[in-house]
């Protein structure tokens, strides 16, 4: 094999190599932003516990009004 052969195998393969890491790093950074999302939305969505608690205060404070 010369040498211009092996230079152009070599070529192919670090292409190669280079485009498979690339689908990686797209594929990866999609699932992140995905599960990044995902959780941001989970956060921001209060538990039923939570929304329990923010309405028995609101009442509190509303009965505190009627009364005072």
């Amino acid at each position: 094999m010369s040498v211009a052969a092996m230079t152009q195998a070599g070529v192919q393969v670090t292409k190669q190599f280079a485009a498979r890491t690339q689908n990686l790093f797209n594929v990866t950074t999609e699932a992140i932003q995905d599960r990044s999302s995902k959780l941001a939305s989970f956060v921001q969505t209060p538990s039923p516990a939570e929304k329990i608690v923010q309405e028995g205060l609101t009442l509190r404070g509303a009965r505190l009004d009627i009364k005072v």
